[in-house]
C-alpha cells in the first residue's frame, strides 16, 4: 500500500511539472512591438519558429533557431539580451523557461502570427501589460 502510494504520487507530480512547464503562463514577459519599438544592439530578436513558419513569414534582423534546436544551439544567440518571435502562447512559455535555465535575459515576446492567434495575444497582453519598466529599460538602452 505505501509503495503504490508512493508510485501515483510520483506520477501525478511529474504530470503536473509537465503541464506547468508548458501551459502555465511565464510571469514578467511583455508583448514588444518590434515594427515600432527600436531595440539596441545588445538585444537579440530571436525567432524560436519552426523552420517553415519562419521562412514564410520572416523577420528581418532576427536570428532563427527552432525551439527543437535550441538545446544544441543556443550558443550562437550572440546577446544574453533577447527578444523571442514565437507563434504562440505555448512556444513562449517553454522558450522563456529554457532561456532563463541558461541565464539568457528575455525581455519580451512578439507574437508574429498574430492574425491566426489575435485573441491570444490580446489575452497575454492584457495579463503582461505591467511590463512598463521593461519598456523603459529597451528605451534607456537604445
Amino acid at each position: 500500500m505505501v509503495i503504490e502510494s508512493i508510485l501515483l504520487f510520483t506520477v501525478i507530480f511529474l504530470i503536473s511539472a509537465i503541464f506547468l512547464n508548458q501551459y502555465f503562463p511565464v510571469q514578467g514577459i511583455c508583448h514588444v512591438d518590434i515594427k515600432k519599438t527600436i531595440l539596441d544592439r545588445n538585444v537579440t530578436l530571436l525567432d524560436v519558429r519552426d523552420y517553415i513558419k519562419a521562412s514564410n513569414n520572416p523577420v528581418p534582423n532576427s536570428v532563427n533557431i527552432p525551439y527543437a534546436y535550441l538545446k544544441r544551439y543556443y550558443q550562437e544567440v550572440k546577446s544574453k539580451n533577447v527578444v523571442l518571435i514565437v507563434s504562440d502562447p505555448l512556444l513562449l512559455n517553454v522558450s522563456v523557461r529554457y532561456l532563463r535555465n541558461k541565464h539568457f535575459k528575455v525581455i519580451g515576446y512578439y507574437l508574429k502570427d498574430e492574425e491566426e492567434h489575435d485573441s491570444a495575444n490580446v489575452a497575454l497582453s492584457k495579463k503582461q501589460n505591467c511590463c512598463n519598466n521593461i519598456k523603459k529599460e529597451l528605451r534607456n538602452m537604445a
